[in-house]
C-alpha cells in the first residue's frame, strides 16, 4: 500500500521529508517509484537479535513440545495475526498444499489485533480471532494447523526451530 501510494504521491514531499527503508532493495525500489531529488531514503535495517535467532536449535524436541507431527514439513509464519497480515491467506496456501498431496501442517505464532486501517469507508473491523479458527474449521484442517500465542524471543526462537519454511 505505502509503494502504491508514494508512486502516485512523490511529486508532493519535499526536499526535507525523509523515508526510512530496511534494506537496499527497498531503497532501490523507492528510487524507482519515487525518482529525483526530492527524497531522502535512509536505511535502518530491521532489528534481528542474531544471538537468539539462528539456524539450529532441537527440532525433534521443538516439535514435540508443540504436538507437532514428527516428519511433516512444518510452515511457519509469526507475527501480528491482523486483516492487514491477511493471516487467513495462510489457511488456503495450506489447503492447496495438502491437495497437492504434502502432508504439511501449518505453525501460526503471534497475537490477534484487530486494529484496521480501512481499505474503504466503512469498513467493518474483522473479528481475525474468531475469522481465523472458523476457517479452519470450515476447511477441515484443525488437524494441521497449531496456533501458539505471542512469545518472547527465547521462547520464539525454540519454536521456530520447529519450522521447514517461514510464510
Amino acid at each position: 500500500k505505502g509503494a502504491a501510494w508514494l508512486a502516485h504521491h512523490h511529486a508532493d514531499l519535499r526536499v526535507a521529508d525523509t523515508l526510512v527503508v530496511n534494506s537496499t532493495s527497498c531503497g532501490e525500489i523507492l528510487r524507482d517509484l519515487a525518482p529525483g531529488p526530492s527524497l531522502a531514503a535512509a536505511r535502518l535495517p530491521l532489528g534481528i537479535d542474531l544471538a537468539t535467532f539462528r539456524p539450529g536449535g532441537d527440532r525433534a524436541s521443538a516439535r514435540r513440545s508443540l504436538g507437532l507431527p514428527a516428519r511433516a514439513p512444518v510452515l511457519v509464519y509469526t507475527g501480528r495475526l491482523s486483516r492487514q497480515k491477511n493471516v487467513h491467506l495462510l489457511v488456503s496456501v495450506l489447503r492447496e498444499v495438502r491437495r497437492r498431496g504434502v502432508d504439511a501442517h501449518l505453525l501460526v505464532v503471534g497475537a490477534y489485533d484487530d486494529f484496521v486501517i480501512p481499505e474503504a469507508p466503512g469498513d467493518a473491523p474483522i473479528d481475525v480471532a474468531g475469522a481465523l479458527p472458523a476457517l479452519v474449521a470450515e476447511e477441515r484442517l484443525g488437524r494441521h494447523v497449531t496456533v501458539v500465542p505471542h512469545l518472547p524471543p527465547d521462547e520464539l526462537a525454540t519454536v521456530l526451530a520447529a519450522a521447514d519454511l517461514g510464510v
